[in-house]
């Protein structure tokens, strides 16, 4: 014979009073909890004016089974089989990845930035005295423009061509043809 359950757990109320006996907003509930499987006695319906309605024994048997399911220890030995395969799986494919080449340390891309951005800082640094020399005779300020954007391009291509010269080397060497 089943247990007979106290009427005051076993009663029913609203979405609302629900969340004032649990401590949680309203929409906790309707929202989340109902989504992942909360027991209900019946559903909202605006057409009709009525409310959700929910035993709140039922509603605390099953917030009780989803905190023992999510329970510290308690392990469902096959999910983690899976989960532990898959990140053997990926740890192989990034140290597959590595070894050909297709994934660089953080470290290493790193230091070749740090470079170039040396680089570069090195070479604006320089536009000054360059460009003071180059229009120290000027007055004519479309000759003076001129002459700036010069010097400008002249810094920006020796950036670009040193970068490109290290990239042609890098892929000189990985193209894979024979190096005869």
């Amino acid at each position: 014979m089943a247990a007979k359950r106290d009427p005051a757990v076993s009663k029913i109320v609203s979405a609302v009073e629900l969340a004032d006996l649990l401590a949680v907003h309203r929409q906790t509930i309707t929202k989340t909890w109902v989504p992942g499987g909360c027991p209900y006695v019946s559903k909202a319906d605006r057409g009709n004016g009525s409310v959700w309605q929910f035993r709140v024994c039922d509603v605390v048997d099953w917030l009780v089974s989803q905190q023992a399911a999510e329970a510290p220890g308690t392990l469902d030995w096959e999910t983690e089989r899976t989960r532990e395969m898959s990140a053997r799986a990926d740890l192989s494919e990034l140290k597959r990845d590595r070894l050909r080449g297709a994934l660089v340390a953080t470290a290493d891309v790193a230091a070749v930035v740090s470079d170039e951005y040396a680089k570069v800082r090195a070479r604006l640094l320089q536009l000054p005295a360059s460009m003071a020399m180059a229009c120290q005779h000027e007055h004519d300020l479309q000759a003076l423009e001129r002459t700036i954007k010069t010097r400008v391009t002249e810094a920006l291509a020796e950036l670009a061509a040193d970068g490109r010269e290290d990239w042609r080397d890098s892929a000189s060497d990985d193209d894979g043809g024979d190096d005869e």
